[in-house]
């Protein structure tokens, strides 16, 4: 009888230890579980879930007591819902990015946009476009790409202005072009401006100097650029098809391996200045106008027939601004048959004249002081002005309030637009 106690007692003694040891950490350091896991992980192993990819397992193991068991067991993570917030966003649109792109140098490429070069390529993907007057009340555009490692084939390529230049520093790009409209007796225009600064350039413009070296002490390095006259190490390359279907002028094309090999093989910088601030802000949806109805936007460049005109209409559906061109035909990207649309519609009032007795009619567009303008997105505006208090000082673009402009998140066209034309705007 006693030894059937003992025995009674050690199968006591031995359930009270087994109990110990699953209730109690005995000791140890206790396991703390990630918030979107729902079994511990091993302290020795770190294990990291994309909540935007990783899909949610189900653990169907029994329970177990062993701590060894536990220690190893896969962690089983939840479905995420789609509040998750995306930690980087691209500063120029204010859309999400999968990595981070705030400190990332963009290009600007200057490309054409005439009747005969239709469509163009790749206009959709910029994150900024800038349209541009020229000679001939025609326009050129100048697409801003941040995420250029992948880029297709864009185009049509064409060549830049002073004016162009200088916008594309507004936005520390590096500039994509086929020549500039200088010749051997016309300084005060591009190539004036790539090769000696803003400042200089300006002032030969203006005719307040009439030589680069009479102020040698405002010269600058020179514009990180790429000219398609410079064909190494990777050339710009024809379309065939529109070679032989419009012009050799309306067929060079790029791509990021051209972009990517001659960034490498000139060692430009590819990091933005320290310091650098781009023209405007991004806000949240709240940022939007609310001055008045900008339901349709029309902006004659040449007011005195319509198929220069351009224009933007709003679509409630999507929130965007679809943009026409050429008697109101819509202005669509070769590359996917889309319009081209936009988020935000940003116009600029800047003085533009024709250069007095020039054979090519070219153009002085005043890009220093002051101007107004407008804003428009989700379906309304506000008076909006501009500064650049001297040519090498960086636009800032202002609000109504007088404050840096906050935009909507979504990309952006910023039509640069002659004063002289101001009542042949239409916003309503």
């Amino acid at each position: 009888m006693k030894r059937v106690i003992s025995l009674f007692l050690a199968a006591l003694m031995l359930a009270s230890v087994a109990l110990s040891i699953t209730s109690c950490d005995n000791g140890n350091n206790p396991i703390i579980t990630d918030p979107i896991t729902t079994t511990e992980a091993d302290e020795s192993t770190v294990i990291i879930t994309d909540p935007a990819t990783t899909p949610a397992t189900e653990d169907t193991s029994a329970p177990s007591t062993d701590t060894a068991d536990i220690a190893t067991s896969e962690p089983v993570t939840e479905p995420v819902g789609s509040d998750v917030i995306i930690g980087f966003t691209n500063p120029l649109t204010g859309l999400p990015t999968e990595t981070d792109v705030s400190l990332l140098r963009p290009i600007s490429v200057s490309i054409d946009n005439v009747l005969k070069a239709q469509p163009t390529i790749g206009l959709s993907l910029a994150d900024v476009v800038i349209e541009l007057p020229a000679e001939g009340f025609e326009t050129r555009m100048l697409a801003v790409f941040l995420e250029y490692q992948n880029l297709p084939t864009i185009g049509n390529v064409r060549s830049i202005r002073d004016y162009g230049v200088r916008f594309a520093a507004d936005f520390d790009s590096i500039v994509f072009h086929a020549g500039s409209d200088t010749d051997a007796n016309w300084l005060q225009l591009a190539g004036n401006a790539i090769n000696y600064g803003f400042k200089v350039s300006y002032l030969i413009k203006k005719g307040e100097i009439k030589t680069a070296s009479e102020r040698e002490d405002l010269w600058v390095d020179e514009v990180d650029n790429v000219d398609s006259l410079n064909y190494y190490p990777t050339p710009m390359f024809r379309d065939l098809d529109r070679m032989y279907n419009m012009s050799t002028e309306h067929s060079l094309m790029l791509n990021a391996e051209v972009v990517l090999s001659s960034i490498n093989y000139r060692s430009y910088r590819t990091t933005l200045n320290d310091g650098f601030t781009y023209p405007y802000t991004i806000g949240t949806n709240a940022s939007a106008p609310e001055d008045g109805v900008a339901k349709t936007i029309q902006l004659p460049y040449n007011p005195y027939q319509t198929q220069s005109k351009v224009s933007y209409t709003y679509d409630e559906a999507t929130g965007l601004y679809k943009r026409s061109n050429f008697d109101d035909k819509p202005s669509i990207d070769g590359l996917n048959n889309e319009q081209l649309a936009f988020k935000n519609v940003i116009i600029l009032e800047v003085s533009t004249t024709i250069f007095p007795n020039d054979s090519k009619n070219r153009l002085n567009v005043d890009y220093v002081g002051e101007g107004s303008g407008y804003y428009c997105a989700n379906g309304k505006y506000e008076s909006i002005t501009w500064k650049r208090p001297e040519a090498d000082s960086e636009l800032v673009i202002c609000g109504s309030d007088g404050s840096v402009l906050d935009i909507v998140p979504g990309k952006v066209i910023i039509n640069v637009y002659p004063a002289e034309y101001h009542d042949s705007i239409v916003v309503k």
